[in-house]
């Protein structure tokens, strides 16, 4: 699963002190609890949720580094974090990048019914695919904005392509949840119902 372990790190570290905060006169103390609510003023419960899962992962596999962060040696954690953040990116990269031949076949819901038109094949013009595809845009489309998608397809596709809607690692693309049109069925406030 990608990541951004400076989030991840931040986040899990800022609600474990709110957890964990005390109810001492120290300066310090409420100067450090005065940056988390700052830090997690900025980002969702769902988001939250999302950063300690990934901690948690980290504190299971990862037990030395978790270490090194609760002991705040700063220069070998950094190091450490660094290299392990460009692994997460290789893999992540590794992993999509022969995918592109294969999507073909998969992109129709219902190949036996109906292909998606206009039809792709592997030797196909990128600016015919994406965004750019009648049917094929609400795939990597993030879940989140997929009901605009639905209902403006051109004003929102032109928001996605001019980079008002950011597409990031973060953001869930409605292909990976269940329904006819994929993620029609998307909750936010039930985002793992219906996850693939």
């Amino acid at each position: 699963m990608y990541c951004n372990l400076n989030k991840v790190i931040q986040i899990a570290l800022a609600l474990k002190a709110e957890d964990t905060g005390s109810g001492t006169d120290d300066p310090n103390e409420e100067h450090a609890r005065v940056a988390c609510k700052k830090v997690l003023r900025k980002v969702t419960l769902e988001k939250c949720e999302h950063y300690q899962c990934i901690y948690g992962y980290l504190k299971e596999h990862a037990p030395y580094f978790i270490g090194l962060i609760k002991k705040k040696r700063s220069g070998k954690t950094q190091l450490l974090m660094c290299e392990m953040q460009q692994v997460i990116s290789q893999t992540r990269s590794d992993d999509a990048s022969h995918l592109h031949s294969m999507i073909s076949p998969y992109a129709a819901p219902h190949p036996d019914k109906k292909i998606v038109n206009p039809p792709i094949n592997a030797r196909g013009f990128k600016d015919r695919l994406g965004f750019n595809h009648l049917e094929l845009g609400r795939l990597p489309c993030p879940v989140r904005n997929l009901q605009g998608f639905l209902e403006d397809l051109s004003g929102v596709r032109k928001q996605l392509q001019n980079g008002s809607i950011l597409v990031t690692a973060q953001k869930w693309p409605a292909f990976l949840y269940s329904g006819d049109i994929t993620g029609e069925n998307y909750d936010p406030e039930k985002s793992d119902e219906g996850f693939l």
